[in-house]
């Protein structure tokens, strides 16, 4: 089970120093302290509010940065796609999906 928590975050996550740049790997000693936690969560909000003021916020979100679905796209792949790109949050890269559940999950 995935946790999509951020890699600087997750325990199952090593970073690798490039030139400067910072990678991960897979950790071959740790584990996730945070499996399912994050879906969890997101499906809670999701279930509980997506047709109403939450599908607003997303669409006003998407708008901001020119996000469009593709053809024939589906809303609900359309979000997922959108839930998967990268942000970064107070200098750690991470996911829509876990920015939304940082002001979603506190409502």
């Amino acid at each position: 089970m995935k946790c999509w928590a951020p890699q600087e975050i997750c325990h199952s996550w090593e970073v690798v120093e490039r030139g400067g740049r910072r990678r991960w790997k897979k950790s071959e000693r740790q584990e996730c302290q945070f499996k399912g936690v994050l879906r969890d969560g997101m499906a809670g909000i999701l279930t509980n509010d997506f047709k109403g003021l939450m599908r607003e916020w997303v669409k006003e979100e998407q708008d901001k940065v020119g996000f469009r679905g593709e053809e024939g796209e589906d809303e609900w792949m359309e979000l997922k796609r959108w839930m998967g790109r990268k942000v970064i949050l107070g200098g750690i890269e991470t996911s829509e999906m876990c920015r939304m559940f940082l002001i979603w999950g506190g409502r």
